[in-house]
């Protein structure tokens, strides 16, 4: 596995001005509505600057621009009103009018029985980013760097499946170990983490088991 060549593409990624990512602004989806119709922070400029990614076509999970067309919020944590921004998978992103952040707002609530003492409470509401722009940086930089993820991780099975293919009958035995495939998953998920730790340095909100955190972790 030449994992030189993913952090290079990865070390690119996280360098690049938002201006290149988006082939200044070519490939975004902007609000249709106009800036300063919607009562939020300054820093929610960016969206009319540099938009949000478009739906995928690779099935691959990354953020997808679905900006509501109306000028009042239509998304509410309790007592806080928020703007829909995007789909992430079934959740949706939206931003807070009081300034808290954007937060991932699930579909489903109900958590399985067996599964309930995960989520006592059904699952809630998480916080994606602190500010606006930190939320735009994220999703842009994740467009880009999922399918590099994505190619690691499909080299990394097919090199499993070919070890054992060729092990079988001697790990059967007990007489091999996939040392090897052990060390490239290692590699793989030391990678990951050296990506939460470069996203964390872009916005504090991005902790161990924030959506970010587990977006990235979950994809090895």
């Amino acid at each position: 596995m030449n994992f030189a060549a993913a952090r290079d593409a990865i070390s690119r990624i996280l360098a690049s001005p938002l201006a290149d990512l988006t082939e200044s602004g070519h490939l975004s989806s902007f609000p249709e509505v106009r800036p300063r119709e919607w009562h939020l922070p300054n820093d929610s400029e960016l969206l009319w600057t540099h938009g949000l990614p478009p739906a995928r076509d690779d099935g691959l999970l990354g953020v997808a621009a679905e900006f509501q067309t109306t000028i009042d919020p239509e998304e509410a944590i309790d007592t806080t009103r928020l703007f829909r921004l995007a789909t992430f998978g079934t959740g949706r992103l939206a931003a807070a009018v009081d300034g808290s952040g954007v937060f991932c707002l699930p579909k489903y609530t109900e958590v399985h029985p067996q599964l309930r003492h995960l989520h006592p409470e059904g699952i809630k509401p998480s916080l994606a980013n602190f500010t606006i722009a930190a939320f735009v940086d994220c999703a842009w930089r994740w467009h880009w760097l999922l399918p590099v993820l994505a190619r690691v991780e499909t080299q990394l099975g097919e090199e499993e499946i070919a070890w054992f293919t060729t092990n079988r009958e001697a790990f059967a035995r007990g007489e091999a170990q996939p040392t090897q495939v052990e060390r490239e998953r290692d590699t793989y998920l030391d990678l990951c983490r050296s990506l939460v730790a470069a996203f964390q340095e872009r916005d504090s909100a991005i902790t161990p088991g924030s959506l970010w955190a587990e977006t990235i972790l979950d994809n090895r």
